[in-house]
C-alpha cells in the first residue's frame, strides 16, 4: 500500500500557489496509469508496486520524476524520498522547485510575440483578403 506526501518547497510564492501544485502532484501520483481515456499515460505505472521494495521505490522514483516533468513542466523533482510505516505502507515525499529552463521559455516565448506584420492578421473568410492589395505605397501612406 503506499500513500503520497508532497513537500513543495518555492522560494518567494504564494501559498495558494504551493496548494496549487501539489494539488496536481497529489493527482498526477495517486491516479493509475491507463485510467485515462483520452491520456493513458497520465499517472503513475502500478507495476512497480509489485516488486521488491528496494527495486519498487527506485522504479517509482525515476516514474514520478519522468511524469512530473512532462505533466507539470513548470517544477522540477529535487528528491523523491520514502517513509515506510509499520503495517508496510511506503509513503514517497516529494520536493520539488521551480524549472529555471521552463520559465525563460516562457518569457522568450512572451517577447517574441510583440509582431505586428501584416501576414499575422485574421481574415475571416479567404476571399477577404487580396495580397495584391497591399503594396509599397499603401503602407508608406500608412506609415506617415
Amino acid at each position: 500500500m503506499m500513500n503520497l506526501s508532497s513537500n513543495v518547497i518555492l522560494n518567494n510564492t504564494s501559498e495558494e500557489i504551493i496548494k496549487s501544485y501539489q494539488e496536481q502532484i497529489s493527482t498526477l501520483c495517486s491516479t493509475i496509469a491507463g485510467t485515462i481515456p483520452l491520456d493513458r499515460d497520465f499517472g503513475i505505472d502500478s507495476a512497480c508496486l509489485s516488486k521488491p521494495p528496494d527495486v519498487a521505490t527506485a522504479l517509482l522514483s525515476v516514474e514520478i520524476m519522468e511524469k512530473v516533468e512532462k505533466y507539470i513542466p513548470q517544477l522540477i523533482v529535487n528528491s523523491v524520498e520514502f517513509s515506510s510505516a509499520d503495517d508496510g505502507t511506503l509513503t514517497p515525499i516529494i520536493k520539488v522547485g521551480y524549472n529555471e529552463d521552463y520559465v525563460a521559455e516562457e518569457d522568450a516565448e512572451d517577447e517574441d510575440d510583440l509582431s505586428t506584420d501584416e501576414d499575422d492578421y485574421f481574415y475571416a473568410d479567404e476571399d477577404d483578403y487580396d495580397a495584391d492589395e497591399f503594396d509599397e505605397e499603401d503602407i508608406e501612406e500608412d506609415e506617415e
